[in-house]
Order: C-alpha cells, then structure tokens, then sequence
C-alpha cells in the first residue's frame, strides 16, 4: 500500500506525493479522502487517485501547481480542524470545495492588484 505523508508541508515535494491511503491505527479509509491532525500542525493526508485526479482539475483550471492548490488546501484543512478535538476526521471532498472558493477569492483579489 502506497501512503501519501505530509508533515508540516512548507518544504515538502507535493508534486511527487504517492497516491493512495496512509494508514494508521486510527485512520483508514478505502475511498474517499481524509486528514487527520496528529499533533501540533502535523498533518498525515489521504490522498486517492480520484481526489489526486480532482486537485489536478482545480489546479489546471485556476492555473497553479498541484504544489499550490495542495498547500492552500491544507490551510484551509487546518482552519477547519481548529473547531474539532485533536484526532478529528474531515472529508477531503469539503476541503476542496471550499478550497476552490477561497483561491477563487484569492486570485480575483490579486488580478486587481496586477492592474
């Protein structure tokens, strides 16, 4: 089983993540995708072919990396997981859908500064 790790993504190669599911005694899942805070800002993500396939899209449609669309992805992961207890279990499917909206935000907000 491939796993797909990420611990504190500021120098991690996202690029190159393998695919498939990270397990652990607490987490596994056979589809779908999840995040599960370990400690601190921590992080071991989930990532199956389809969610990979789907960070693609997003990321070709807004005209990032996958690097970019992942690292926004986790932001707002984390921002989600202040509201639950340590351990909490989030669909990786939400995360995208509200990524998407925010880098949408994000990048309409920097087109107008470029003008």
């Amino acid at each position: 089983m491939n796993r797909g790790t990420l611990r504190s993504w500021g120098g991690a190669d996202l690029d190159n993540i393998n695919n498939g599911r990270y397990t652990s005694d607490k987490v596994l899942h056979p589809y779908g995708g999840i995040m599960q805070k370990i400690e601190g800002t921590s992080v071991h993500v989930i990532i199956p072919q389809e969610m990979l396939a789907r960070i693609d899209r997003v990321a070709k449609r807004l005209k990032l990396t996958r690097s970019e669309t992942m690292r926004n992805t986790l932001d707002v992961g984390l921002s989600t997981f202040e509201t639950l207890e340590k351990g909490g279990i989030i669909r990786f499917a939400e995360i995208m859908q509200r990524t998407e909206k925010a880098l949408r935000t994000e990048i309409g907000q920097q087109s107008l500064f470029k003008a």
